[in-house]
């Protein structure tokens, strides 16, 4: 009874991992043994049950150390990487398969499996499920050959002709480049792909979508024509723009779309930044257009365009001071004519002009017009007014501009010296004066014709006798203040230190007392000194 019920246990536990290396005898003891012995007899014999006699070592643990057909062994000799378990088949022991207890991995001895033909495979190729089965696989190795699978058929081998080339295999104009598996990944011939020498496309039959690289793509491949988009492959939607792109890269939502007829975009994945319509670009109103200091992409932005308002382009970053440069000639960095309009030139100063370098004109001019008119020019002498390289203001042509208008006149004209070409009259008759009294006078007039006034001729200031001018320039007439007692003769010394006024006269080599000539007809009257300092000035002014 005892050995029958060791027999059953063997068998339920026999495939059971191994506790331990265990290989005590089961036979039992000759002698009468009390229920401790067998007690423990029973634990020991259990236990080598329990462990599929697991040991280095076939087992020998029946009485003569025979060995039971169908018996189990987990043989350990191998290590915990190679725990072999085996079956005696009555004449040796056979390899089951293999227990790796580091990795947890089980693997089947595929040496004692049944040998199958050659050039087969196991598989089902039925229209349900069966048990699998050898499955030939056709010899298809020919330059132009492809293995095919065929529904409830199996392999076969399709012959493809001469055409474009996909790595050493040609395709002609017309035939199918077939693409093996489907979505599911089952076997399919009916998803592919057709080149078109003419054309140069290669299209989709236009009846199932296909997969590339594991992305979902519409059914005309490369030219779609459905709405499916796709991470990972070029994919194209018949519509979108505005926050979808069609055109993306991986998991981008950044990419190209199309918003409507002859209208494509760019967009950030929230709104159009970018759009192609009727030939203009279009940009958002935050965009810029910028350029970096070096040729990375990851580098520092240092000349941006962006809108600063409606109608009003800015060409602006941050603080930094900004230049705009049109050229005349360039040849190379050191070598060029160009304009400016700066804050870069100068600090703080817009600057507008031209520079040049190297082989560059320096003295380029610069004009403004109006149409057709040039109306002032700087370095030129063609236009109304003109700037000259000697910094002089000068009219285009001669005699024919005014500065400032009958109603729109001039306030002040600072000058160290005025030249005149022509009379010098003003708009209103005895309403203006030159200069003013004892203050912001000319210093000297110098006629060289006839003076005529129409009135009193005044001279606003006298001299003490000590302090005339050095005598010495003939001709000039003056007054003193400080005659002792009368007017002296006409010529003769003056004697200071009283206070009667006289005329007095520059002889040239003194100053001597005056007279007053006017000229009547062709000849010079000569009149006495007057009787008092009234009639003096009287005489002096007519």
């Amino acid at each position: 009874m005892i050995r029958k019920l060791g027999f059953a246990l063997a068998f339920c536990l026999a495939l059971l991992a191994p506790a331990k290396a265990d290989q005590t005898t089961l036979t039992t003891p000759g002698a009468p043994l009390t229920m401790t012995q067998l007690a423990t007899f029973l634990n020991n014999a259990l236990g080598t049950v329990g462990s599929n006699f697991s040991g280095t070592s076939a087992p020998a643990v029946y009485s003569g150390a025979t060995i039971k057909t169908y018996q189990f062994w987990v043989d350990t000799s191998g290590g915990a990487s190679a725990i072999n378990y085996k079956t005696y088949d009555g004449a040796q022991w056979v390899s089951i398969g293999n227990l790796n207890t580091s990795t947890h991995v089980w693997s089947l001895n595929l040496a004692s499996f049944p040998t199958m033909a050659t050039n087969t495979v196991l598989g089902n190729a039925t229209s349900g499920t069966a048990v699998p089965t050898a499955l030939a696989v056709n010899s298809c190795s020919g330059a132009n050959n492809a293995l095919i699978w065929t529904t409830n058929t199996g392999f076969g081998c399709n012959t493809i002709a001469s055409g474009i080339t996909i790595g050493t295999t040609a395709i002609t104009s017309g035939t199918t480049l077939r693409l093996l598996y489907d979505l599911a990944g089952v076997v399919s011939e009916t998803a592919h792909w057709t080149y078109t020498a003419a054309s140069g496309l290669l299209q989709g039959d236009g009846t199932s979508a296909v997969a590339i690289g594991g992305a979902t793509i519409g059914s005309n491949a490369l030219a779609v024509t459905g709405t499916a988009s796709i991470s990972g492959v070029l994919g194209l939607a018949t519509t979108g723009g505005g926050t979808t792109a069609n055109l993306v890269w991986g998991t981008d939502t950044t990419g190209w779309g199309r918003s409507g007829a002859n209208q494509w975009t760019f967009t950030n994945g929230s709104y159009s930044i970018i759009r192609a319509l009727n030939g203009a670009l279009e940009f958002s109103s935050d965009m810029i257009l910028a350029w970096n200091n070096t040729t990375s992409a990851t580098a520092t932005r240092d000349l941006i365009l962006q809108r600063d308002a409606a109608n009003t382009l800015a060409q602006r970053n941050g603080t930094n001071a900004q230049k705009l440069s049109v050229y005349n000639t360039f040849t190379d960095a050191s070598n060029y004519e160009r304009g400016v309009v700066d804050y870069i030139t100068n600090a703080n100063v817009l600057t507008i002009g031209h520079q040049a370098a190297g082989t560059g004109t320096a003295s380029r001019g610069i004009r403004f017009f109006t149409s057709s008119t040039a109306f002032f020019s700087i370095n030129e002498t063609t236009s109304n007014w003109n700037i000259v390289s000697t910094s002089d203001l000068i009219p285009g042509t001669n005699n024919a501009f005014s500065i400032g208008s009958a109603s729109k006149t001039v306030q002040n004209l600072h000058t160290s010296a005025l030249t005149l070409y022509g009379n010098t009259t003003w708009p209103t008759d005895n309403a203006y004066d030159i200069g003013a009294s004892g203050a912001t006078r000319p210093r000297n007039i110098y006629v060289a014709g006839n003076g005529t006034f129409g009135g009193p001729i005044r001279i606003s200031a006298g001299y003490t006798v000590a302090t005339l001018p050095t005598a010495g320039t003939a001709g000039r007439y003056a007054y003193v203040t400080d005659q002792l007692t009368t007017c002296a003769a006409a010529g003769a010394a003056l004697t200071g230190g009283g206070s009667v006024v006289c005329p007095v006269f520059d002889n040239g080599s003194a100053w001597v007392g005056g007279w007053i000539f006017f000229l009547c007809g062709a000849g010079v009257r000569r009149r006495k000194k007057p009787a008092n300092d009234n009639e003096t000035q009287e005489r002096i002014a007519a």
